[in-house]
């Protein structure tokens, strides 16, 4: 079970045009430009990655338990902690020096005990976490609103995107493979599902339904067992405007039509078994490059614009959007090569540490 170097370019392709996406979405609205459906281009991205997410997630599940018959969920579980938390945990002492800098300089009140406090319970994951979010809405509960750190709204999503990795791999691993299962793995397992519910019946506006647009993209994986070898290079091209017409297609049939159309065209183009599309397959070097610091591009992005623009003055013309734009992926490259890329090394690491000390 792998991919084609095709496939994984259109993968990467699509992480790299979706994480730029969601910059530029967000400093129109920093500048205050009004630019038609570019505006809203940011919140779908997120809806894309979901579906990315959700893909190799299952994808990595399936290929790992085919090559290492030993693999658990506890290996599963090291594999997502050294992909998420190396750079989410730099991000968050990031955020907390830009905010505190940004705050003494602009001479605005903050609390440092919330500071800490956030970057607690950011570290759990617990960022906008349902049970709190429902307790506060509910019940006016203040104490039980976990808010994301600091100024890094987008932080939110990473939460969600946790603990559906947590609830999919405990249900593979303790639910679906399992030959008994216990009380104790089913308590588990319902806490684990706390989140993925509430973002898929409870969230309001465009986070309802996200749980679902991600086992969308779990369930994606069936289609390399579903492989077309004699697909035709006129159906292959129809998967890939589905793919472009789900992209950019939000703005005249909505997110939820687009997002559908995506996920069909993604589907069939992950069905087929050959390398037809040239162009593609000789840019996956490329497309992985560009894609490598996306992650942290999405992690770091938000803060430092707003960092920018309180501590220098601005006119807000395509110039200065121009250089934050260059600024902010130059930085996201340089965040990625020191805490994002050596992520397999420390694993390795933690490993090889483990095995010495058993």
């Amino acid at each position: 079970m792998t991919l084609t170097a095709t496939q994984s370019a259109i993968i990467h392709w699509v992480r790299f045009v979706c994480s730029q996406a969601v910059v530029l979405a967000h400093l129109f609205g920093f500048f205050h430009w009004q630019v038609g459906p570019f505006n809203a281009m940011g919140s779908y991205a997120v809806l894309v990655f979901f579906v990315l997410s959700g893909f190799l997630i299952a994808f990595s599940i399936r290929q790992k338990s085919e090559h290492q018959p030993a693999y658990g969920f506890m290996d599963y579980l090291r594999d997502r902690f050294f992909r998420i938390y190396p750079p989410f945990v730099a991000t968050l002492l990031l955020v907390f020096v830009l905010d505190i800098a940004q705050f003494e300089y602009t001479q605005q009140l903050y609390s440092f005990k919330q500071y800490i406090v956030n970057l607690s319970l950011n570290l759990l994951q617990l960022q906008e976490f349902p049970l709190a979010t429902y307790l506060n809405d509910h019940y006016m509960i203040e104490a039980f609103r976990f808010r994301v750190m600091g100024t890094n709204i987008p932080l939110w999503t990473i939460s969600i995107e946790w603990w559906l990795y947590i609830f999919y791999g405990f249900l593979v691993f303790y639910i679906v493979k399992a030959q008994r299962v216990k009380m104790i793995h089913w308590a588990l397992l319902l806490f684990f599902a706390l989140s993925p519910l509430y973002y898929m019946f409870i969230a309001a506006r465009m986070d309802k339904g996200l749980t679902l647009i991600w086992f969308l993209g779990a369930l994606g994986v069936t289609a390399q067992f579903t492989a077309f070898k004699n697909l035709s290079k006129r159906t292959l091209l129809l998967s890939v405007l589905l793919l472009f017409t789900g992209l950019t297609g939000f703005f005249k049939m909505g997110y939820h039509g687009a997002i559908l159309i995506f996920f069909l065209g993604f589907y069939f183009f992950m069905a087929h078994k050959t390398d037809r599309l040239t162009i593609v397959e000789r840019s996956h070097r490329i497309a992985k490059f560009l894609a490598g610091y996306s992650y942290s591009l999405y992690l770091t992005h938000y803060s430092l614009i707003l960092f920018i623009m309180a501590v220098f003055p601005l006119n807000k013309n395509a110039t200065e959007l121009g250089l934050i734009y260059i600024f902010v992926n130059l930085f996201a490259f340089g965040f990625a090569y020191v805490f994002e890329r050596p992520s397999e090394q420390w694993k390795k690491r933690y490993e090889n540490y483990r095995s010495i000390r058993n």
